[in-house]
């Protein structure tokens, strides 16, 4: 049988609860005895490791025998505000989503144009 989450249709008590029941099992609030409607949940879904490679790739990089109290942490609970409060302490910045990891182009012909021109103005 599987295991259920459920909510009391008593307006007063509105208890949650899980419980061992059959599929077509009708069930009742074990806190005050009305009947219980079953909710919809996501059971069977890990959502807990949503962010398993990023906790992966960061996690590698973090020296294992560091004293520095950010990667302590950042160690024993990989999540993301441990992981920027570690990046903070290590001189790390964060590129955020779209940001290019090189500098952008500059536009050169201007620049030639200019030094050009002045040198044409010295040498005439």
């Amino acid at each position: 049988m599987p295991i259920y989450e459920m909510q009391c249709e008593d307006g007063t008590c509105g208890a949650l609860f899980e419980i061992l029941a059959a599929a077509d099992e009708q069930v009742t609030c074990p806190y005050c005895g009305f009947s219980c409607k079953r909710l919809i949940s996501a059971s069977g879904v890990n959502t807990a490791n949503q962010d398993a490679d990023w906790i992966r790739s960061v996690t590698e990089v973090v020296d294992k025998e560091s004293s520095k109290p950010e990667a302590r942490e950042f160690l024993r609970h990989p999540t993301r505000d441990n992981m920027h409060n570690w990046m903070k302490a290590e001189g790390i910045r964060h590129y955020e989503s779209g940001e290019s990891l090189r500098p952008p182009k500059r536009d050169m012909s201007k620049i030639n144009d200019h030094v050009m021109r002045e040198y044409q103005e010295r040498n005439a």
